[in-house]
């Protein structure tokens, strides 16, 4: 935590852009209270954007309500979306699933 700030004070100074992406924040072992957000510099060089990701129904949530941050709502991905995302890794991976089993995935719980 304490190294953050000194990395985005050299690259800030070395007039790079930085976009930092956390996803599923909400997943963090709460165990150092990492879902209260504090260990989140306060301020953040112009240069550096910082994006964060979480469930509405987590800690995380509650405390980037608190801290004041900015919120820009993300819906669930339709089926198809779903469906083109898994056809195209299984492609990169050369590899083919049969649509059944395609739909078996896409059916299990949390996959949306």
């Amino acid at each position: 935590c304490e190294l953050l700030p000194v990395l985005l004070l050299r690259a800030a100074s070395r007039q790079l852009r930085v976009l930092i992406v956390l996803d599923a924040i909400n997943q963090l072992d709460n165990t150092y209270e990492a879902q209260s957000l504090d260990w989140l510099p306060q301020r953040l060089p112009a240069s550096v954007s910082v994006v964060l990701s979480m469930t509405e129904n987590s800690d995380c949530f509650q405390s980037s309500q608190r801290l004041g941050l900015p919120r820009v709502p993300v819906p669930p991905l339709d089926k198809q979306d779903r469906m083109d995302i898994l056809r195209n890794f299984m492609d990169l991976n050369r590899k083919t699933l049969e649509t059944v089993q395609l739909e078996l995935i896409l059916a299990k719980r949390g996959a949306y």
